[in-house]
């Protein structure tokens, strides 16, 4: 594929993309609203001590395969079909395993709720397995398009399904119908569009080549999924269930806004930076230009995020959700960093380097065991403060290969997002000094978003005006 293709491939997938992100990103938000008004934090709180297991099981049956497949030069119909079938098996294991387990999980966390709501919940592993091979074709043909439309579609049908659960009184089940319809929606949505399905073939030579790539993915991917999510394990053992509800909401709406969009990015990063993965010089133009382009859009919104928190909280959420203020300022702080620890994750995983993915992994959440143990006798702020610490360390070591291999450490990289950064912390700053003796919350968080927001765009202008044409003549890509 030529350079001139592939750069027009990767913007216009980056732009649906970010289309689709941000369309979910409004779906989430405001359904998350209304959810968070209609439900109790004790409600979120006992979904967020099941979700690590859904998380972490799901990684168990996508297994790496998706990855290897998208970064496999040449693949056939028997590779596709191998890991349909691989995926399906692993998924009707894994629900076993998590209905037999189901009473001992809720006997840990002493929710005897729990039984059910793991029983139904886990079918939603065995319909994602049908995605897997779907979503991994996808990326591979950087076909962004058709994957934006059917997400939208499906964010808002199953967000209007659980809504109206929870104004029927179903509680907690509310948010099952929620990610049930999400999942199945979705699943339906690329088999229908897809004109790939699958043959009564499989090949153990495919199998094995793919997971002798996969199988490091996958042992990374345990790794990281199970350390992020570990502090709801650790809230939800060792807090009030509430409490874990608070530090659940709060994360979902960092997520919203730092991971939706660097998601966006990466899902295209890696099967860009996989077609080009011998070209050093083309590797660094290119991950140069996928960091300054997530940060462009996470920066602003992170830096904005803090500074409304208080009056979004209380004027939105409601009062019954201020304890959670602190949590989310804090975790927006972690967000802002995860678009270059992604970026750079996908680098090495574009480069065939699973295996030192992984030895990485296991180097930086060993941080997070020492996080946990340390920090929890003081509470869940000190938890997220000991997190951002963990955070910045994590930066170094990746960004430390970044730098071995294509010579774009740390201090490139944030060299080339100094002018995002600065322009973001001064907007949010004046933005928050300018509010100070404003009174209405409801005043607070307009005069707050309105002002650090369109002083980043006037800032970027006036002193960043090459990266700022840059960006804004990728509109052309949303009318195409």
């Amino acid at each position: 594929m030529s350079s001139t293709i592939l750069k027009q491939k990767a913007i216009g997938g980056i732009t649906w993309s970010l289309i689709e992100k941000f369309g979910i990103q409004v779906l989430k938000l405001i359904i998350g609203i209304i959810l968070a008004r209609l439900l109790t934090p004790a409600d979120f709180g006992l979904i967020g001590m099941v979700s690590v297991f859904f998380i972490v099981a799901q990684v168990f049956v996508e297994s790496g395969f998706g990855q290897a497949y998208i970064q496999k030069k040449e693949v056939t119909e028997v590779d596709a079909n191998t890991i349909f079938y691989t995926n399906l098996a692993i998924s009707l294991f894994v629900y076993g395993m998590l209905w037999m387990g189901a009473p001992a999980i809720a006997g840990f966390y002493e929710q005897q709720a729990l039984v059910d709501l793991i029983r139904v919940m886990g079918l939603i592993i065995i319909i994602n397995a049908f995605n897997v091979i779907q979503i991994a074709r996808i990326c591979r043909e950087i076909d962004f398009k058709r994957k934006t439309k059917i997400a939208l579609t499906t964010g808002l049908v199953s967000g209007v399904a659980g809504i109206a659960a929870a104004c029927n009184g179903l509680g907690v089940w509310s948010l099952v119908i929620h990610q049930m319809a999400t999942i199945f929606l979705t699943t339906a949505g690329h088999w229908i569009t897809s004109k790939w399905k699958p043959a009564l073939s499989f090949s153990f030579e495919s199998f094995r080549t793919l997971f002798s790539f996969g199988a490091w993915v996958l042992a990374s991917s345990i790794i990281r999924t199970v350390f992020d999510n570990i502090y709801l394990l650790i809230i939800g053992k060792l807090f009030p269930v509430a409490q874990l509800g608070f530090y659940t909401k709060a994360k979902q709406f960092q997520q919203l806004s730092s991971v939706q969009f660097a998601g966006a990015v990466a899902a295209v990063a890696f099967p860009v930076l996989s077609k080009i993965q011998e070209d050093k010089k083309r590797l660094k133009y290119s991950l140069s230009k996928f960091l300054t382009h997530s940060q462009a859009i996470i920066l602003p919104l992170m830096i904005t995020l803090i500074v409304i928190t208080e009056p979004f909280v209380l004027v939105v959420l409601t009062e019954k959700w201020s304890p959670m203020i602190p949590y989310m300022q804090l975790l927006c702080i972690i967000g802002i960093l995860y678009p270059i620890h992604l970026v750079n994750v996908q680098f090495l995983q574009a480069q065939g380097k699973s295996n030192l993915n992984f030895r990485l992994a296991l180097i930086k959440n060993t941080f997070r065991i020492l996080n946990i143990a340390v920090m929890y006798r003081w509470g869940i702020v000190f938890i997220i403060l000991g997190e951002i610490f963990v955070s910045v360390l994590s930066l170094v070591i990746n960004t430390f290969y970044t730098k071995r291999l294509i010579c774009y450490g740390i201090i490139d990289q944030l060299r080339d997002i100094k002018q995002l950064i600065i322009s973001s912390v001064l907007s949010g700053l004046i933005g928050y000094a300018i509010t100070l003796s404003v009174e209405n919350m409801y005043v607070a968080l307009i005069v707050r978003i309105f002002v650090c927001l369109t002083l980043y765009i006037l800032f970027q202008y006036l002193f960043n005006r090459r990266f700022f044409f840059e960006i804004w003549s990728l509109k052309e890509n949303f009318i195409k």
